[in-house]
């Protein structure tokens, strides 16, 4: 005999032991997904943060100045899930060492050069999360994951296309209310070098 099943569009706040409806897209088709994806695109959630064209110093160690930062200021309804860092070499001499993700607790605002972030789904929603360039930050970060690292190089070296890309999509960092994180080099100085960063993150109601 054929049953029926109705599904509820969207993601769904479940308490332990609930019964949630069949998850659907707008389609009517069953997620069964992760979270990432076409479906916070479509519904302007996901944004990406790039610093500007000129570039960015990506630094030699963990302190108060961050090549790139991103800040959670809402008060406790969204959550900011990263979901892909890419750095791009721009100019200079690069130094060895490896590039870290840093996190930084409920503090001082960030500051720096105001980045606004992009929607996937272009020209629609505006970002709760704050992005900056040649940010400072506050002097207790934890490094929370390496990132990788990079050797010594510059314009002249014979090596292929120079991106770095990390894929957070299933091992998610979540930045809660008021918390931040920056993207630091530990690296030895190089001679004036120049990086792009490119975050992506999605924005979601917090369960």
């Amino acid at each position: 005999m054929a049953q029926i099943v109705q599904g509820k569009e969207g993601i769904q706040a479940i308490a332990a032991g609930g019964n949630p409806e069949v998850r659907v897209d707008h389609s009517g088709a069953t997620v069964v997904s992760n979270l990432f994806g076409f479906e916070n695109a479509r519904k302007s959630q996901t944004f990406t943060a790039s610093t500007a064209v000129g570039g960015v110093a990506p630094g030699t160690s963990v302190g108060t100045a961050a090549g790139f930062a991103l800040q959670n200021p809402d008060a406790g309804s969204t959550w900011l899930v990263l979901r892909r860092i890419r750095m791009a070499y721009l100019s200079g001499t690069l130094g060895a060492g490896a590039i870290a993700l840093v996190s930084h607790v409920a503090g001082a605002d960030f500051t720096g050069t105001a980045i606004t972030p992009i929607s996937s789904r272009l020209g629609s929603g505006t970002a709760a999360g704050l992005a900056f360039t040649a940010a400072t930050v506050p002097a207790s970060g934890t490094v929370v994951r390496y990132l990788g690292s990079i050797q010594a190089s510059l314009a002249s070296t014979a090596v292929g296309g120079w991106l770095f890309d990390c894929d957070l999509t299933n091992d998610p960092i979540i930045i809660a209310a008021a918390l931040g994180v920056s993207i630091q080099g530990i690296t030895a100085a190089g001679s004036t070098p120049l990086v792009l960063y490119s975050v992506t993150f999605d924005e979601v109601a917090v369960p």
